[in-house]
């Protein structure tokens, strides 16, 4: 409380006006992924289709029914089951291949990503080659349109971008996990710099992979103007090294390399929240009842309660 002198001219009783002015309080909340759009070439969502959400002319081919018997390679590559659905983690894209070399579905980007991009997938694999798994390796991403064995890859249960190095984090079958693969290059050079990072099911961002690339094993194959990506089926180099089946609920592809800062809602939609309370200003009349007095009541506003952001349950 404060208080200021009375003036001389100021009656003995007086009547005081107690006025307590809320102002109207606004907070906006800026969710994950609000500003990464920005290089953004692919957004598939998997809410019934495999349209890509970023508006780009990306093209994506998703193999078929699987043969009997399955054809040598490279026709080989078949989904015995190709649904879509939905759970605590949102819509997803649910695949089965009874092919040794998997199934899935390639794509080749509206441009080509060279020496810097950003992948981010958010999975979950049936198997992620760890004991009583046919091979430890269980292969993610392909890079090199199946003729080489480089790439990245579920093995003993850690991720791996073979052969550039192996996370120490291990993860279970059927695990949700966010992955994402940070290169950043120079132009015309091989070399880069290739950070991975996972966020697992206690919501935090981790990075379980930090190497120099130097012989360009990451960077995508160039393919009709754009890069190609073969994801959740195994090379030609080796056999037997894709999981049967699995579900994705996000992939996008970015052609710049993304700050750690902005990676941990990047596979979320980007979306604003304002929160609005107004409240009226209210002029209350008090009679104190006391003599020359003359206070100036300051009440203080707490501040609005720090906004709590959820994001999607991964347990499943």
């Amino acid at each position: 409380m404060r208080s200021r002198s009375a003036s001389s001219d100021v009656p003995l009783r007086r009547r005081l006006f107690a006025v307590i002015s809320t102002t109207s309080l606004v907070a906006v909340i800026a969710l994950p992924g609000a500003a990464v759009d920005e290089g953004l070439l692919v957004d598939l969502r998997f809410n019934g289709n495999h349209a890509d959400s970023a508006g780009g002319t990306s093209s994506i081919e998703v193999f078929g029914p699987c043969a009997d018997p399955i054809p040598a390679p490279p026709d080989d590559l078949c989904n015995d089951s190709s649904e879509f659905g939905s759970d605590a983690a949102g819509t997803y894209w649910r695949w089965e291949s009874s092919n040794p070399r998997g199934g899935g579905f390639r794509l080749v980007t509206s441009r080509d990503l060279g020496e810097t991009y950003t992948v981010g997938l958010r999975l979950r694999f049936d198997e992620v080659g760890l004991d009583g798994d046919a091979n430890p390796w269980r292969k993610i991403i392909d890079y090199r349109d199946r003729v080489e064995d480089t790439g990245f890859y579920f093995y003993v249960g850690a991720i791996q971008f073979y052969d550039l190095g192996t996370s120490d984090e291990t993860y279970s079958p059927g695990e949700l996990i966010d992955l994402l693969a940070v290169r950043s290059g120079t132009e015309g050079s091989s070399e880069g710099e290739f950070t991975v990072y996972v966020i697992g099911g206690d919501g935090a961002l981790t990075e379980v992979l930090s190497v120099t690339d130097t012989t360009g094993e990451s960077i995508p194959v160039s393919s009709g103007g754009g890069s190609l990506l073969g994801f959740f089926f195994d090379d030609t180099a080796t056999s037997q090294e894709a999981t049967p089946g699995g579900q994705v609920y996000r992939l996008r592809i970015w052609d710049r390399a993304l700050d750690p800062d902005e990676l941990t809602g990047a596979l979320d939609d980007a979306e604003e929240a304002d929160d609005t309370e107004e409240v009226d200003d209210e002029d209350e009349e008090v009679d104190d009842g006391e003599d020359e007095t003359d206070d100036d009541t300051v009440e203080e506003v707490a501040p609005p309660a720090e906004a709590v952001i959820a994001r999607p349950d991964f347990t499943g």
